[in-house]
C-alpha cells in the first residue's frame, strides 16, 4: 500500500500563509510537515512532525527561514523562502533579493 498525502489544515503565521500536510505511511503511522500556503513548497526541511504542530513549532520553522522576516522577489514579488539570491547591485535602502526563477548571473 502506499502512502497518501491530504492538507489538513491552513494557518496565517505572520503573515505568512502556510498548510500542513499529513502523510499516512502503511507501517510508520502518520507525519506532518509544513508547507508554504500559496506554491505548496515543502517548508520543514529534515525532520516532520508525528503530532499536528502548534503555532509555536510552525513559527520555529519560519524563523529559521531567513531570520523570521517574509522575503520578496524583487522582480516578481514571489515570497521567497529558501534559496534567496541577493543581488549584488543593489541600491541601497532597496529590496536585495532576487528569486531563483528571476536570477540572471549579472546580478551578481
Amino acid at each position: 500500500m502506499a502512502h497518501s498525502e491530504k492538507i489538513v489544515g491552513r494557518h496565517m503565521i505572520g503573515g505568512w500563509p502556510v498548510v500542513v500536510q499529513r502523510t499516512l505511511w502503511p507501517v510508520e503511522g502518520a507525519s506532518y510537515d509544513l508547507l508554504d500556503g500559496d506554491t505548496l513548497g515543502t517548508l520543514t526541511m529534515g525532520e516532520s512532525w508525528d503530532a499536528y504542530p502548534t503555532e509555536q513549532q510552525m513559527r520555529i520553522v519560519l524563523d529559521d527561514l531567513h531570520d523570521g522576516e517574509a522575503i520578496c522577489c524583487r522582480s516578481c514579488q514571489k515570497r521567497i523562502y529558501r534559496d534567496a539570491r541577493r543581488v549584488g547591485a543593489a541600491e541601497p535602502g532597496s529590496n536585495p533579493y532576487c528569486c531563483c526563477d528571476c536570477w540572471d548571473e549579472r546580478l551578481r
